[in-house]
């Protein structure tokens, strides 16, 4: 069931907070959104693992953004992420790559997203030896950027 939440202050809920005449009630949520379930759902997720563990999966994750970003640059490739981001942003490979890895791409760009997952580095590295050599940079060997452990 795909979800997701937003942590916000309470003083900017307000600022989205509308009155909603047919169920004499105040929405705060995003657009109207109304399913509960879900978001409930992943609470009891979140708070079924101790802190540090979720701590060390962000941690992972982390990592493996920037194993990967290393390793597209080291062969030429121009990859970038927002600081603290999962997603890793990359030039577009062709149809066949982008269908292989099922790669979301968007003007030109695609984009990669590290999952905690991924235990080790073989899927990413599969998909990052595909775009290099789809887009014919220059091949460095897998795991000479970073260890990812």
């Amino acid at each position: 069931m795909p979800c997701g939440i937003v942590l916000a202050k309470r003083s900017n809920v307000s600022r989205i907070s509308v009155e909603i005449d047919y169920i004499s009630a105040r929405d705060q949520t995003i657009s109207g959104s109304r399913n509960g379930h879900t978001p409930m759902m992943l609470w009891a997720a979140i708070k079924s693992r101790p802190l540090a563990e979720w701590r060390r999966k962000v941690r992972h994750c982390l990592d493996m953004a920037q194993y990967a970003i290393d390793r597209f640059q080291a062969a030429g490739i121009q990859a970038w992420r927002c600081q603290n981001s999962i997603t890793v942003v990359f030039p577009s490979p062709s149809e066949p790559v982008c269908n292989k890895h099922g790669l979301a791409r968007s003007g030109g760009a695609a984009h990669l997203i590290t999952t905690p997952h991924h235990h080790d580095s073989q899927r990413l590295d599969r998909l990052i030896d595909d775009i290099i050599q789809d887009l014919g940079a220059v091949t460095a060997p897998a795991g000479a950027a970073m260890s990812a452990a």
